[in-house]
């Protein structure tokens, strides 16, 4: 059993992302928590660089293929309740809780979650990792994602709620 893709699937369970790679949505899904959580203080050494649909780790795609697979073939367990295997740190699963209102699409966002987790992920990553300030950040989003452009206020209001912005 490989401890890491267990661990992998527990900050899946805890953030509330399934570890489904069916779809390329799942695929941007598991990549936008994973890096939120990463960004937030749980991190799992994952590097990112910006991608067509935002911070994207080629590390991570690999790790979620063998996690798809070792889960078909039962070699992971799927239940919240593992009984054996590594164990995330208390302190990890706490951070991981605190990130439910970021992950969570508010209810004013009319997108699906994968949109939402793409702009919340993809602004923090332009405005922290780049350095850019909010209006270069939103014209980089508004020409790459002009659907979700008129979100990114809320965005960077929810960043800042899970302090993850100043």
């Amino acid at each position: 059993m490989n401890e890491d893709l267990i661990i992998l699937n527990s900050y899946l369970t805890e953030l509330g992302v399934p570890p489904h790679i069916e779809s390329l949505n799942d695929r941007i899904r598991v990549q936008k928590a994973i890096y939120l959580a990463q960004v937030a203080g749980a991190d799992l050494g994952y590097d990112y660089n910006w991608y067509l649909r935002g911070p994207y780790s080629p590390e991570l795609a690999n790790d979620y293929y063998k996690l798809s697979e070792a889960i078909f073939l039962k070699k992971i367990p799927t239940d919240t309740e593992q009984k054996v295997g590594p164990k995330l740190k208390d302190t990890y699963t706490v951070i991981l809780r605190s990130m439910a209102p970021l992950v969570t699409a508010p209810t004013t966002f009319s997108a699906k979650q994968e949109d939402w987790l793409e702009l919340v992920a993809s602004l923090h990553f332009l405005e922290t990792k780049k350095s850019l300030n909010l209006e270069d950040a939103r014209k980089i989003i508004e020409e790459q994602k002009p659907h979700l452009v008129k979100y990114v206020d809320l965005a960077q209001t929810k960043l800042r709620e899970s302090k993850l912005l100043p």
